[in-house]
């Protein structure tokens, strides 16, 4: 019986360290997609109307996007937080500042959720394809 499980623990570790093999390998793979639309979910708005750090880490990534896929369009939704601005619209304004031509950014200024982000993603999607 202890044969048997000598045997048995070996053979868990090594299936443990193969899978984990394919996993760290599939994960460091930078593997590029092209994308015809970027979604930025908003957040919060300093009250001197800078991105917050999360809001500005979303943007930026959704920029990197961009850069990669300089042919698609960029939807950011956030609503008005309780600081007086309206997420979406900032979000655009830094993405625009940054070299995003205007009429690439759509701001969803209605998406005060995730849900009703979705709906209006939902939308958008059928207007612009």
């Amino acid at each position: 019986m202890k044969r048997f499980l000598k045997y048995f623990s070996i053979a868990v570790i090594i299936v443990f360290l193969i899978q984990s093999s394919f996993i760290a390998v599939d994960g460091l793979r930078d593997d590029k997609v092209k994308t015809d639309c970027i979604l930025i979910l908003g957040n919060k708005v300093n009250e001197d109307c800078t991105l917050s750090p999360r809001l500005k880490a979303r943007s930026d990534k959704g920029l990197q996007l961009f850069r990669e896929n300089p042919s698609s369009i960029i939807i950011v939704s956030g609503g008005l937080g309780k600081e007086g601005y309206y997420e979406g619209t900032e979000m655009k304004r830094y993405l625009v500042d940054r070299g995003v031509p205007s009429q690439k950014v759509i701001a969803d200024d209605l998406g005060i959720n995730t849900l009703q982000t979705a709906n209006n993603y939902k939308k958008l999607s059928e207007t612009y394809h």
